[in-house]
């Protein structure tokens, strides 16, 4: 807009400080660049913004109550954090034999360093340097020809045809 002609552009008075200064015709609301106060531009004059006020009232007026008062809850507060879930017992059927699912120890292919994730993730991302790390199994049974790194198993089925890409994983099996 700098290099549009000056018979396009108007003068603004902020209404909260009263700084001058010069903006296109076609503006809508600005800020002014002296105080940082937002306000309006209608029919090319600066216009303050409708803020609603709140008005507190100085004396008190006492009602009596007709019925006895119930218990007021306790106020909860929108930035109060949840109390903490018990631990996920797993699904259905890994109660109903008892075996829970053992969390996986995962080595970040960038830095190296290892931590743990749930048995169920298929993806993860390091904790110390943000890489993505991709926990997936891979069965391949045709033509193949991208990149493959993962932390999961790598099956190369008898039909499957893998060439000229890179494949790091946890576990490779080629079957034929």
């Amino acid at each position: 807009m700098a290099a549009e002609p000056a018979r396009h552009r108007i003068e603004l008075i902020c209404p909260e400080c009263g700084h001058t200064q010069s903006e296109p015709g076609m503006v809508v609301s600005t800020m002014c660049r002296a105080c940082g106060a937002n306000f309006q531009v209608k029919d090319g004059k600066a216009v303050a913004p409708n803020r609603p006020s709140t008005r507190f009232s100085t004396e008190r007026v006492h009602v009596p109550a007709a019925e006895p008062e119930i218990e007021p809850q306790k106020p909860t507060s929108p930035f109060k954090r949840p109390e903490p879930l018990p631990p996920h017992p797993g699904t259905f059927l890994q109660r109903l034999f008892g075996r829970a699912p053992k969390p996986h120890q995962v080595v970040c292919f960038d830095c190296g360093r290892s931590h743990v994730v749930a048995a169920a993730a298929q993806s993860s991302q390091c904790p110390f340097c943000g890489f993505y790390i991709s926990l997936r199994d891979y069965s391949i049974e045709e033509r193949w020809n991208r990149r493959i790194q993962t932390r999961g198993n790598v099956v190369i089925q008898k039909s499957g045809i893998v060439s000229g890409v890179p494949i790091t994983c946890h576990n490779l099996t080629v079957l034929g």
